[in-house]
């Protein structure tokens, strides 16, 4: 959560292998540009500690050319009754283009 106005690439897919990840962004939105690459990230289980929950709770920026697969967000750890989940973001404000998800 320290520059989440950045530019940043996944140069490699990421398998996680049912790691629990904490979502980016956590306390405050995406606003910066992730490129995956054509790259995926694979079996990962996203939670999120507020009000949302997804790899990004929530995006202003631009995600682009990514590939999920299996991906599990959950809202459980939350302290809010709201709790709103997606796999890539829970809330997007921003832009998402060519992004692919699968389970």
């Amino acid at each position: 959560d320290r520059d989440l106005g950045g530019s940043y690439v996944l140069g490699t897919r990421i398998a996680g292998g049912h790691s629990s990840f904490l979502s980016i962004g956590n306390a405050s939105a995406f606003g910066g540009t992730f490129d995956g690459l054509g790259n995926t990230i694979d079996n990962l289980a996203v939670y999120g500690t507020g009000a949302y929950s997804g790899l990004f709770s929530v995006n202003r920026g631009t995600l682009r050319n990514l590939n999920l697969e299996r991906i599990s967000a959950d809202g459980a750890q939350a302290t809010h009754y709201n709790v709103q989940v997606g796999s890539l973001a829970a809330v997007n404000l921003g832009r998402i283009d060519n992004v692919n998800a699968s389970d």
